[in-house]
C-alpha cells in the first residue's frame, strides 16, 4: 500500500469522492482488495483510495482518481456495491426490482451464496435479495446495472 499512497500523492486531488458508511467499507474493499481492483479494471480509473481518517464519525471516504467519466462510473459501482447490503440506498441510474417466490430464493442464492455470486460476476450487475417479506411468501431481488448487465 505505501507504493499506492505515493502514487496517489503524485496524482493530485481526487476527481470524485464518496462517503462510505463504515459498516460497508470492508465489503466495498473486498477480500485482499478484490472489489476495488475489479472496479478499477472495469472503469479505467487510475486509483481508488479509502481514507478511513473519519471512521470514528461512522464513515470513510472513497477517493477516486482518473478521467472524470471513469471516476463517475467507479463511484456508481461503489454505490451499487453498498446497495447490495443496504436496499435503502440506490445508485442513480438503472435498476430493476423483481418479486420472487420465497420457495426459489434458496435456489437463486445457491450453497453459501455461490449461485448469486456467479451471476454477479458473469453479468457485472449488483444484485441483492431483500427477504424482509419472506413471511408473505416472496422476496424482492434488486438488480442494478446497465441494460447489458441486467439482461
Amino acid at each position: 500500500w505505501p507504493a499506492r499512497a505515493r502514487e496517489a500523492a503524485q496524482q493530485g486531488a481526487p476527481i470524485r469522492t464518496l462517503k462510505v458508511p463504515q459498516q460497508f467499507v470492508g465489503f466495498v474493499i473486498g477480500p485482499q482488495g478484490s472489489n476495488l481492483q475489479l472496479i478499477r479494471e472495469s472503469t479505467g480509473v487510475t486509483n481508488i483510495q479509502i481514507d478511513q481518517g473519519t471512521k470514528e464519525q461512522g464513515f470513510s471516504v472513497a477517493q477516486v482518481f482518473g478521467p472524470r467519466d471513469c471516476a463517475d462510473r467507479a463511484v456508481w459501482m461503489i454505490e451499487a456495491k453498498i446497495a447490495e447490503l443496504d436496499p435503502s440506498r440506490t445508485p442513480e441510474g438503472s435498476f430493476d426490482e423483481v418479486r420472487i417466490d420465497q420457495g426459489i430464493v434458496g435456489f437463486m442464492l445457491g450453497k453459501g451464496g455461490e449461485t448469486l455470486k456467479a451471476i454477479k460476476q458473469r453479468s457485472g450487475a449488483a444484485i441483492s435479495i431483500d427477504q424482509s417479506t419472506k413471511d408473505l411468501g416472496y422476496s424482492t431481488m434488486r438488480i442494478i446495472g446497465d441494460d447489458r448487465a441486467k439482461a
